[in-house]
């Protein structure tokens, strides 16, 4: 059987990277989970390291100079006041411009003189375990972005909620075990296969919420079971 090959050939797995606002040079790996994700049957499930808020800054101002020197100020207020919280920040998008639209009836023409919207998004990420209240951690957080003093035609505006865990990559051992044990156990139940492809098992680590503060690690793996004339499970 090929399966012990097939996880010591495993290549290490890229993640974001999410740096502490008081500190350019220091960094953790974490990653966001989505409530929506494939279904497998084998996971790894453990509790969240935080909780991430979607942030996006933004500015109607048409002065690209101030434009810009309002998104940044803003950022740096919410790094100063998400530091005192003990929060972290993660830039996703460091700025983005865009068109603006005018809304029609029907359509959507681009607004007049050529006018751009610009945009940088931020994930907050506050630390949690299992006896964070997070009704009033949400509330802090929503307090905090609410009391930013951002310039004139500059936006805060907080999104999306949702679990985040930091070193996602410690858990690949322990997934794949439990891989492991469900392709031998399968293999068993199939008569003893001749043989076993897995594939997929070289892939990132994937990330699913789990209730409401765990996160389930996966990887959407297959496995071909061969009996001895060849054919496929």
């Amino acid at each position: 059987m090929k399966f012990a090959l097939l996880i010591a050939l495993l290549a290490t797995s890229a993640f974001l990277r999410a740096g502490s606002p008081s500190s350019a040079s220091s960094s953790v790996f974490i990653v966001v989970a989505s409530s929506r994700a494939e279904e497998t049957p084998i996971s790894v499930t453990v509790p969240a390291n935080y909780l991430a808020v979607e942030i996006r800054i933004e500015s109607d101002e048409t002065d690209w100079s101030i434009k810009l020197a309002g998104i940044e100020a803003a950022r740096r207020e919410l790094a100063a006041a998400a530091a005192q919280q003990n929060f972290r920040l993660r830039i996703d998008r460091a700025l983005i411009f865009q068109p603006r639209y005018q809304k029609l009836s029907f359509s959507s023409s681009s607004g007049s003189g050529g006018q751009h919207d610009a945009y940088s998004d931020i994930l907050l990420l506050a630390p949690i375990d299992e006896k964070t209240d997070l009704v009033p951690l949400v509330g802090r957080i929503h307090s905090l972005v609410t009391g930013l003093k951002s310039a004139k035609k500059v936006s805060v505006i907080s999104g999306s909620l949702f679990l985040a865990l930091e070193n996602p990559e410690s858990h690949r051992a322990d997934l794949l075990a439990k891989i492991r044990a469900h392709v031998e156990l399968t293999s068993r139940a199939l008569a003893n296969a001749a043989s076993v492809t897995v594939t997929g098992l070289d892939g990132p680590l994937r990330l699913r919420q789990s209730g409401e503060r765990q996160i389930s690690v996966y990887l959407p793996f297959q496995a071909a079971y061969t009996d001895s004339v060849g054919d496929n499970k």
